[in-house]
């Protein structure tokens, strides 16, 4: 998202590179629920636990995908207009 009246806001930074194919699931809509956000978590999980990971990892993975979560959020509450 870019900021309003920020120096250079139109310039849109990509957020990173996807590979084809790599994603056989359509794009979530714009505003995600706690069921579907509970929903991606477990399959998460689940395909974690296929890959007979330690649970070192397991733990590590999640830490960092809260701390993405709660990141995105504060700062889309920091952006919003209300």
């Amino acid at each position: 998202e870019t900021i309003p009246g920020l120096a250079g806001s139109s310039v849109k930074l990509s957020t990173g590179r996807k590979r084809a194919g790599s994603d056989a699931r359509p794009p979530a809509p714009e505003g995600a629920t706690m069921p579907g956000v509970l929903k991606e978590l477990s399959a998460l999980h689940t395909a974690l636990s296929r890959q007979d990971l330690p649970s070192a990892l397991h733990e590590q993975a999640f830490h960092q995908l809260m701390y993405l979560l709660a990141a995105t959020s504060l700062n889309s509450l920091l952006l919003r207009k209300d």
